[in-house]
C-alpha cells in the first residue's frame, strides 16, 4: 500500500466522483505509511481479541495464490 506517485495530484473518488487536491511529498508519504500501519494494527488487534483469524493480504499477490496457497496454510 505504497503510493507510486509524488507531487501535486488530483484524486478522484471512483464511486462518487468527488475530487481532492493533494501533495505527496516525503513527509506526507511517511504520515500515510504510519496511518496505514496503525489502521492495520487496529484491525488485527480487533480480530485477535475476538478470536477471528486475520490475514493481511495485498493486491500485489494474485488472488488465486492467496486463496489456494497462502490462506490454507494458516
Amino acid at each position: 500500500m505504497t503510493p507510486q506517485w509524488t507531487g501535486d495530484l488530483r484524486l478522484i473518488d471512483a464511486e462518487n466522483g468527488d475530487t481532492a487536491e493533494v501533495t505527496l511529498d516525503p513527509v506526507a508519504l511517511e504520515e500515510y505509511a504510519l496511518r496505514i500501519a496503525a489502521w492495520q494494527s487496529e484491525i488485527e488487534a480487533y480480530c485477535i481479541s475476538r478470536d477471528i483469524r486475520y490475514t493481511k493480504i495485498t493486491t500485489s499477490v494474485p488472488w488465486e495464490q492467496t486463496i489456494f496457497q497462502s490462506l490454507p496454510r494458516q
